[in-house]
């Protein structure tokens, strides 16, 4: 009988020896398999890490290419650590969306893929109505087709419009009363139900209503800044310093030797022409005149260009004018062939003190690009191609603006002052690839 027992428990025993062992071999298994799931879990983690790296990456290039002028389409990019497709639309004037895929440790290899996304906005000085200190009604019954930027605030009066944008309003940390605002009365507008248009405003602005438009509003607004050139002896020398061709008679800077264009003026060639640099006046017609440039040219005084008795004034080459005093066009300016405006024909008009455009007769056209420290006034009705930076915009009448959009830093004429391009990005997300 004790002999059956101990059979019976030695079986027994084995029996849970070996279900013991069943169980440890199964536990031992599961942690080898969660072990790899983690290492794996753990390469996985790495490896999307390093995607969106190269997708912001992707998207950072972007940005540079904006600020340089030079986003012109998609791209793709190889990073140390994978590669990015980079997706570009333009959606306005400046305005870019931006899709910045990228994969780890490449497309024809991807352990990982993320996405981000975002709207891009460039802006530099000479792609935009520039208007550095605006403060009150600056626009009148005036229509700007294309880009504004006022610092301080915009006050839109009568019938006032604003098409194309964007619309850009700056807060200006100099004035303490007024924070970037846009003030709208009478019959002004801001784009249209038709053509809704961008804008960046920093302080506050209508709701959306039939006379006030837009796709969307931002608070983020580029920073420009003018640079400085005033009327003093001191940044008048610096210029002058700067000039290829002087039209001084006395050889000091004082402001005491004036250029009159006009219709009793000769024809008369300063500097080398055709070689250049030169200013040269011809007279074509009893009514028409033609004004040749190229280089820089400093002037020390007063510029007047024009007069009710001449009907127009053609002119040709590459040249900016530098004056010691005001600046008053007061005839039709547009170049001979209108096809080459701004890329090989453009003349630009600077000054540290303040620029009158006032054509004889409306519907006119002035093609320019303006510096005015001070002040451009648009005393009449007509048109304006170009670009102005200036302290106020001064405008009366009803003129129309079109802002030259697509002017590059290589078309500007020789001695423009200028600013770098500044950048904003709105709306950035990450989004699935």
């Amino acid at each position: 009988m004790m002999s059956r027992i101990l059979k019976t428990e030695s079986g027994a025993a084995l029996l849970i020896t070996l279900g013991a062992l069943a169980i440890v071999s199964i536990l031992g298994a599961a942690a080898i398999t969660v072990a790899g799931g983690s290492l794996n879990l753990t390469a996985w983690d790495k490896s999307t890490h390093q995607a969106f790296n190269v997708a912001e990456a992707g998207f950072d290039q972007a940005l540079a290419r904006a600020r340089n002028d030079t986003l012109d389409g998609d791209f793709t990019t190889t990073l140390e650590n994978g590669e990015a497709s980079v997706t570009v639309t333009k959606l306005a004037e400046f305005i870019y969306y931006v899709k910045s895929v990228g994969a780890h440790p490449s497309f024809s290899d991807p352990k990982a893929r993320r996405a981000v996304e975002g709207k891009i906005t460039a802006i530099g000085s000479y792609n935009v109505m520039f208007a550095d200190g605006a403060a009150g009604t600056i626009l009148g019954s005036a229509e700007i087709i294309g880009p504004l930027y006022v610092r301080d605030f915009l006050s839109m009066n009568g019938f006032g419009q604003i098409n194309g944008g964007p619309l850009f309003i700056k807060d200006n940390p100099v004035t303490s009363d007024h924070t970037g605002d846009l003030e709208m009365q009478g019959s002004a507008f801001v784009g249209s139900p038709a053509d809704p248009i961008y804008a960046f405003i920093d302080g506050t602005y209508p709701p959306p209503n039939p006379n006030f438009n837009t796709i969307a509003v931002y608070s983020d607004v580029p920073e420009l800044e003018m640079p400085i050139i005033s009327d003093s002896i001191e940044d008048m020398n610096e210029q002058r310093g700067f000039a290829d061709l002087v039209i001084d008679d006395d050889g000091v800077t004082n402001g005491s030797n004036p250029l009159s264009l006009t219709k009793n003026t000769p024809a008369v060639t300063y500097g080398s022409y055709p070689a250049g640099p030169y200013l040269k006046w011809e007279i074509t017609g009893q009514l028409t005149r033609v004004l040749r440039t190229k280089g820089i040219i400093f002037v020390d005084g007063s510029v007047e260009m024009g007069e009710n008795k001449i009907n127009q004034i053609k002119y040709s080459g590459k040249g900016t004018i530098i004056a010691n005093g005001p600046i008053a066009v007061s005839s039709e300016l547009e170049p001979e062939v209108i096809s080459e405006f701004p890329d090989t024909t453009v003349i630009g008009l600077v000054t540290g003190s303040e620029v009158d455009l006032d054509p004889n007769k409306s519907m006119d056209t002035i093609y320019a690009l303006i510096y005015a420290r001070d002040r451009v006034n648009f005393l009449r009705y007509f048109d304006f191609y170009g670009c102005v930076m200036t302290d106020i915009l001064d405008v009366q009448q009803n003129p129309t603006l079109h802002i030259t959009t697509d002017l590059s830093a290589w078309d500007l004429p020789p001695g423009m002052p200028k600013i770098e391009a500044s950048t904003v990005v709105t709306d950035w997300r990450e989004v699935a690839p």
